[in-house]
């Protein structure tokens, strides 16, 4: 990432006065699939009508994953900011989601970290956002804190692909069925997987030709064997394969 051109705050406890008055954009945003982006740029365009800073404001790990209810990580917290940075977001809020914000009422959630930490002046979400402890706050919880305090709500609705609407869960579907076209239309552009080289089991020794084991975490929900195009450090492109679950 440029340096100066991004601002990735790392907790609440983080924000200083430069960054109050946005309009900020609020959700998981786990994969950052067409919905989420369309979102992203409705926030954008709201900002510079307010003449204000956008601001996205989004949670590691994600809610699910934190309940234990996640079914894979489609993308790690470094490819969402970079995804982020590219659609012209230049300021993050990354909320550690613990027990501590799992226990935030709504109410507590707009006060605290909305109002005190942000001074949002618009906020932006899915027609599907719910936060707050047990899930209980709605869009309409947002407009009757809005009317109170002083910041407008404006909720993005879905959008459909192929006559289907497009979600996270679709982008998982597809990641598991190794369909990569849908995957690809489901996000806009290519898949892409961020991952290091660890050690194995020491198999690949006997196979005759040299294997990396590439460890990804959280292990997004990928199965299947795919063609790989690996470019080594001094630019060679070589040809191979990848095994990905079971």
């Amino acid at each position: 990432m440029t340096a100066g051109a991004f601002e990735l705050i790392r907790g609440d406890y983080s924000l200083r006065r430069r960054h109050r008055g946005v309009v900020a954009a609020v959700g998981g945003f786990d994969s950052l699939h067409v919905g989420h982006q369309e979102l992203i740029k409705r926030a954008l365009e709201l900002a510079q009508e307010h003449k204000a800073s956008p601001a996205v404001v989004l949670f590691e790990p994600l809610p699910d994953e934190f309940f234990g209810r996640a079914g894979g990580r489609v993308q790690t917290l470094r490819r969402r900011l970079e995804v982020l940075r590219d659609l012209g977001v230049a300021r993050v809020l990354c909320l550690r989601f613990n027990r501590r914000i799992a226990r935030m009422t709504a109410e507590d959630f707009i006060r605290r970290l909305l109002v005190d930490g942000l001074a949002v002046r618009h906020i932006v979400v899915g027609d599907r956002f719910r936060f707050g402890r047990r899930g209980l706050g709605t869009e309409d919880t947002l407009r009757a804190a809005g009317d109170a305090q002083g910041f407008g709500v404006t909720a993005v609705d879905e959008v459909a692909v192929g006559g289907r609407r497009v979600s996270t869960t679709r982008v998982r579907d597809a990641l598991g069925a190794g369909d990569m076209a849908e995957v690809e239309r489901c996000l806009g552009r290519a898949y892409v997987l961020d991952a290091r080289v660890g050690r194995g089991a020491g198999r690949g020794a006997g196979l005759g030709f040299p294997t990396a084991n590439l460890i990804v975490a959280p292990p997004p929900p990928l199965r299947g064997v795919f063609v790989a195009d690996i470019t080594t450090p001094d630019g060679v492109v070589r040809r191979g394969a990848r095994t990905a679950g079971g």
